[in-house]
């Protein structure tokens, strides 16, 4: 007897566990379906990564020493003197003494320590396939193969041409006077060159000295890396084919800072040239004004056709030409296609050109550079800054790319302060979602979209399964009626029917 007491107990226990959990588990899927309902499934999504991103952050690396790192490759195209060449350069690999090229599969040239090389044995219009192996103390190291097409130089491109668009948020015209109140803005322009590499100078001190890129389109925009006191200043603008850096164009500007309550000071009229003496008896001027008014043409570099928007520049010195030349930091980000996945990480190469102009190079070649990644709106998303190492002109660099920023536009900028100068260098990246589904055609499905869809896929079968089980429930009582109402024992209750032996049973 005590024995199946003690059974009805632990099944009683067992029950009351067993209904404790199906109703917790019943709550937590109301509760998410309701979350999902109210806020999106991509709130739910967000919700499972955050709890699991411990799984998506573990990394298992594996080292092998002494063999190279994986050259990346780059090439430029240039026709200088109607001459094809392909212009390449790579990455240095840690661990390498020496490296070889290969041209489709043949040998081009090796045993040099470099990390640069032209060829100039090419036919215009021609594919090339190049491949560099790193080699070294562990074995060799192949880089992926980088497919050119030789610069056909019997093209005429047209003129380079380099326009700015607006200034401080306003559109600029003609013989506008470029003036703000702000000390750090935004101005936009564009060129006939896609992709095109614009170098921004900004005199006098303290000099900044930017590179970006402008898009495929020639549309590219800049801001100030850092704020300028009440004053005015210089813009040098240089626009250079990625394809041909000897097709270039320079366009200088003149701008004021100035506080609230002082107006701008518009350009400075042409000097009227004062009369000559004239010559006795006969009463005619010698002497021209030609050398006056020579001096009002604006200072650029290029084709002069296209330096009519320069009206700002003032009858002096060009003070960009004057000063002292400092070097240019240029990031190229090797993240393909320019996307960034969340959660995968920023890869880019940082160049330093005429780094002997540099003067904050120590005997350790340590820098101390700014990293910062901005949105669309010009803020600081992000911001970090390291000493790096950098031997010889280049740097690898690796940067996490938060990975709770919503997914748009972005670009990384690299700043490093050279004594009076501020350098710079930016590029502009995609931050999405990483696909988990490719289904052809372009379509992929991200995380966060496939638990949505999972989401509602669920929500709808919940809802066909409760309309069912109404359903159901109505159609077994309304069986049950009829039973009640046809059964001859409810009959025989009734007294619709005499009652037989073993009804009641």
């Amino acid at each position: 007897m005590k024995k199946k007491q003690k059974q009805k107990s632990r099944k009683l226990k067992m029950r009351f566990w067993m209904r404790l959990h199906a109703a917790f588990t019943i709550f937590l899927l109301l509760f998410y379906v309701t979350l999902g309902t109210l806020g999106g499934f991509s709130v739910l999504g967000n919700d499972l990564k955050a709890k699991y991103a411990w799984a998506a952050g573990a990394t298992i690396s594996v080292f092998v020493d002494g063999l190279p790192g994986k050259p990346i490759i780059t090439a430029t195209k240039t026709c200088a003197s109607n001459v094809s060449a392909v212009h390449l350069a790579w990455t240095g690999s840690e661990g390498a003494t020496s490296y070889a090229i290969t041209r489709d599969g043949t040998p081009l040239a090796s045993g040099f320590q470099t990390m640069a090389y032209v060829d100039n044995n090419v036919i215009g219009g021609t594919d090339y396939a190049y491949v560099v192996t790193a080699s070294g103390a562990g074995g060799d190291t192949v880089s992926d193969p980088l497919v050119v097409t030789a610069r056909d130089c019997l093209i005429i491109l047209p003129d380079p041409t380099l326009d700015l668009i607006s200034f401080n948020e306003k559109e600029y015209l003609l013989g506008d006077v470029l003036s703000t109140t702000k000390k750090t803005f935004r101005i936009t322009g564009t060129t006939n060159m896609p992709n095109a590499d614009i170098q921004i100078k900004t005199l006098p001190g303290p000099v900044f000295v930017s590179t970006l890129q402008a898009n495929a389109t020639g549309y590219w925009e800049y801001y100030l890396p850092n704020e300028l006191s009440v004053g005015t200043y210089d813009f040098q603008i240089t626009a250079v084919d990625p394809g041909d850096f000897l097709r270039n164009i320079t366009k200088d500007y003149t701008f004021q800072i100035i506080s609230e309550s002082t107006p701008p000071v518009p350009p400075a009229p042409p000097p009227t040239p004062a009369p000559a003496p004239k010559e006795s008896g006969g009463g005619k001027h010698h002497g021209s004004s030609k050398g006056l008014t020579e001096n009002l043409i604006p200072v650029s570099t290029g084709n002069p056709k296209h330096n009519a928007g320069n009206q700002n520049v003032q009858p002096q010195e060009n003070p960009l030409q004057s000063s002292a030349e400092a070097g240019r930091i240029v990031v190229k980000l090797e993240n393909e296609n320019g996307r960034i996945y969340r959660g995968q990480d920023a890869q880019f190469r940082i160049l330093l050109v005429d780094r002997n102009k540099l003067s904050v190079i120590s005997n350790e070649n340590l820098f101390n550079l700014k990293y910062e990644i901005l949105n669309k709106k010009n803020s600081v998303v992000f911001s970090s800054q390291v000493s790096e190492r950098i031997i010889g002109n280049q740097l690898e660099k690796t940067l996490h790319v938060p990975e709770n920023l919503p997914s748009g536009s972005y670009k990384i900028r690299v700043s490093l302060f050279d004594g009076a100068n501020l350098l710079s260098g930016e590029s502009s990246f995609i931050f999405v979602d990483m696909p988990m589904l490719n289904l052809g055609g372009g379509i992929t499905l991200t995380y966060l979209q496939l638990v949505n869809y999972v989401g509602w896929l669920v929500i709808i079968l919940l809802l066909l399964f409760l309309f069912f089980g109404f359903m159901f429930v109505l159609e077994y009582y309304f069986f049950k009626e009829a039973l009640f109402t046809v059964d001859e024992r409810n009959l025989s209750k009734q007294g619709m029917i005499p009652r037989r032996k073993g009804v009641s049973q």
